[in-house]
């Protein structure tokens, strides 16, 4: 039972929509990992199941190209959390939408320094941070790669949600394959 309210609502939280711009494509696909996707994180195609319908956090830098990136994972109000351990949105299996041109707030890593205007690093594998398919400045020691045709809109917020502290940019997106 929730006993405490916080007095000021959070700016925004990982994976909502930034705003209701007329220019956005949002496309279903279903996660392909045990663990879960969480929201507002970049996916990028399944190439050894099912390239057309799933989804999977990127492991390696050609994951983020071009031909294989699929968008930003946004935040769904109307259904339960999963179920999987962890914050993750999005179990295995499950219909996760995919922002592939338009505005969306994102996990952030909550180490870097977020300029507006700046082109957006994506993690694949660990390093400074641990969630895979979050949003930095730079490539990290080689475990992001930049992402084209993606950039940083604000600086990072920190932000607390149902007393879980994160820290959240928003980012625009326009996938040349959308």
């Amino acid at each position: 039972m929730q006993l405490s309210y916080a007095i000021n609502a959070a700016k925004a939280r990982r994976g909502m929509l930034a705003d209701s711009g007329l220019d956005k494509l949002v496309v279903s696909k279903l996660v392909e990992l045990a663990a879960g996707i969480p929201a507002g994180v970049m996916v990028t195609r399944d190439g050894a199941t099912d390239e057309e319908t799933q989804c999977l956090l990127p492991t390696a830098a050609a994951d983020l190209t071009d031909d294989h990136l699929l968008g930003i994972t946004l935040y769904d109000a109307s259904k339960e959390p999963g179920t999987n351990a962890g914050d993750n949105e999005y179990d295995d299996e499950e219909a996760v939408p995919v922002l592939r041109r338009g505005r969306a707030w994102v996990i952030a890593e909550d180490d870097v320094t977020v300029a507006a205007g700046a082109q957006c690093y994506v993690r694949y594998g660990t390093g400074t941070g641990t969630q895979l398919g979050a949003f930095r400045m730079d490539a990290d020691t080689a475990t992001a790669a930049a992402i084209s045709n993606c950039r940083f809109v604000t600086a990072a917020y920190e932000v607390s949600i149902n007393g879980v502290d994160m820290t959240i940019a928003m980012v625009e997106i326009n996938h040349p394959n959308a």
